[in-house]
């Protein structure tokens, strides 16, 4: 390790470059795959190692918890065919028990450590709900909301905001998390951002206005370069394409 003061000037590069790694296998960017596990499995590598090397740092340690929790669902995260499973629909049966309860130690020690929580601490939190919840309706949604308003207070980026008023769309319901989502049209970081549609149409097809709906996956498809991911979205603006159609209602 460097020394003290040098360390504390790279940690949070080092453990920037970690958490993109890891993003980077969770949702490739580009290609045919939903995700690279092999670099998913080096970030966590990486993580657990550092947090050995560093088991007094609070954000070491909530970045190791983050990715043991979000690890624990890849096998969850993709069908026989590699295609894409949501959240909601995945099976939680296959979700790694001893990855979540790694992520717990380490979430519990960072907690308790007397330090200051930082962005990893509050968004290895979310995971950890998600990681403990039995199914998508009975995930606690008002505690991530919460940790996504704390989240917000240190990491107001526009992800983080989209990302809260999805937590929303389950906490208040459709309508609040579309006032949410339209109060972020003029942020020209979401423009090009095809979660940011992928959202709207997800939360626009929950309130039956499926054309606008099916508009917004389509605008999400036409901006990832991941394939997969272009699949899926593709897919769910033809569900709402046909819940227009006159022999969808007989």
């Amino acid at each position: 390790l460097p020394a003290e003061k040098e360390r504390q000037a790279r940690v949070q590069s080092v453990l920037e470059a970690i958490y993109l790694m890891f993003n980077e296998g969770y949702v490739a960017t580009t290609g045919h795959d939903w995700a690279q596990p092999g670099l998913c499995q080096q970030a966590l590598r990486l993580s657990r190692s550092l947090a050995e090397l560093l088991g007094d740092e609070t954000e070491v340690l909530g970045l190791a918890a983050l990715l043991e929790f979000q690890a624990s669902r890849l096998e969850a995260r993709q069908d026989e065919q590699g295609k894409p499973v949501l959240l909601g629909d995945q099976n939680r049966a296959l979700w790694d028990v001893l990855l979540i309860r790694r992520g717990d130690d380490y979430l519990n020690r960072a907690f308790t450590s007397g330090s200051a929580v930082g962005s990893y601490c509050l968004q290895a939190g979310i995971a950890g709900c998600h990681a403990h919840a039995e199914s998508l309706e009975s995930t606690r949604w008002d505690d991530i909301l919460a940790l996504y308003d704390g989240l917000a207070q240190i990491q107001p980026t526009p992800v983080v905001k989209l990302n809260r008023a999805l937590a929303m769309l389950h906490a208040e319901g459709p309508e609040a998390a579309l006032a949410e989502l339209e109060s972020l049209d003029s942020l020209p970081a979401l423009h090009d951002f095809a979660p940011f549609y992928a959202a709207k149409g997800d939360v626009l097809q929950r309130l039956e206005r499926c054309h606008e709906a099916e508009s917004a996956f389509l605008q999400a498809a036409s901006l990832t370069t991941n394939e997969a991911e272009a699949g899926l979205l593709q897919r769910r603006a033809l569900t709402c394409r046909d819940a227009l159609s006159p022999l969808s209602k007989h």
